[in-house]
């Protein structure tokens, strides 16, 4: 599963649409729209639309590599 998809499934579970995160994070729907239709989603999108639904963004340590 990559990155749009988790977001999607992330948003649905919140009973979110694009449209309705959009101003969330100010910006207009069409553009994440196309960002996630293009499979352009930057990580600063990534962070926004997580932080508007109450989620942080955690980078662990895999010890067994």
């Amino acid at each position: 599963m990559n990155i749009k998809q988790q977001l999607l499934n992330i948003m649905q579970k919140h009973n979110m649409t694009i449209e309705q995160i959009a101003p969330l994070i100010s910006t207009q729907p069409q553009r994440l729209q196309k960002r996630f239709e293009e499979d352009k989603i930057r990580y600063s999108d990534v962070q926004s639309i997580l932080d508007a639904l109450g989620y942080d963004i955690i980078f662990k340590k895999d010890y067994l590599k």
